[in-house]
């Protein structure tokens, strides 16, 4: 290989790295049954709008929607600033997704929801009824 050629590769191969990213994301336990999360990409691009999911860690065969073989039990997206806060779900394990296409998924274990969350837990789910929507039985166990 002559020594433009080296150059020309050379240039090429930082420029991809430039446009390299890497989604981050970060979860904080409000201990009132809700979780702060905050998703970023290494190089500063916007994770607003995108997506992110609660699922269940057990693995689930049934009819309801899933994401790789664990049953989705809500689904909403980043806002403006790359944060969403969500209700922690009534299961024993669960998991944080956010999935920005191949190459750019991250997932996180959440905290589990502790007894002594459980009251503000049941009053944060009365106060977000109407924006929970259908997935209020996901995250209280009823589906």
């Amino acid at each position: 290989m002559n020594k433009k050629s080296l150059i020309v590769l050379v240039l090429l191969l930082a420029a991809f790295s430039v446009w390299a990213h890497t989604p981050m994301l970060s979860i904080e336990d409000n201990y009132d049954g809700s979780i702060s999360v905050e998703g970023a990409f290494s190089n500063g691009a916007s994770m607003s709008g995108m997506p992110v999911l609660i699922v269940d860690a057990a693995k689930y065969k049934g009819s309801e929607k899933t994401y790789d073989g664990q049953k989705v039990l809500f689904e909403t997206v980043f806002d403006d600033l790359g944060q969403v806060d969500l209700l922690k779900p009534d299961v024993e394990k669960y998991f944080v997704i956010f999935d920005g296409g191949p190459g750019h998924t991250v997932s996180m274990a959440g905290p589990a929801l502790a007894d002594d969350e459980r009251d503000s837990w049941n009053d944060l789910l009365q106060s977000m009824s109407d924006e929970l929507g259908k997935w209020k039985d996901y995250l209280t166990g009823k589906k």
